[in-house]
């Protein structure tokens, strides 16, 4: 298991995914495939690493999920 992250690190993370998460949950239905596959890898990063994300968002995120897997 890795080391705990620093204070700091958990700052730039929630900085980071405040503004990363509207871009991946767009492209997050993108008509492309490798364009989806990536964002919603990014969605559970950002779900996964970082703890002071809006449980809302990570809803709305998995309900996107859905209209991913609607699209193929």
């Amino acid at each position: 298991m890795p080391p705990p992250a620093s204070p700091k690190i958990n700052t730039c993370r929630h900085r980071y995914a405040a503004q990363l998460l509207p871009a991946l949950m767009e492209y997050s239905i993108d008509p492309v495939a490798e364009v989806r596959q990536a964002a919603v890898y990014g969605v559970g990063m950002v779900a996964e690493h970082v703890a002071t994300v809006d449980p809302a968002q990570i809803m709305s995120a998995a309900q996107r999920m859905v209209q991913v897997e609607l699209l193929d």
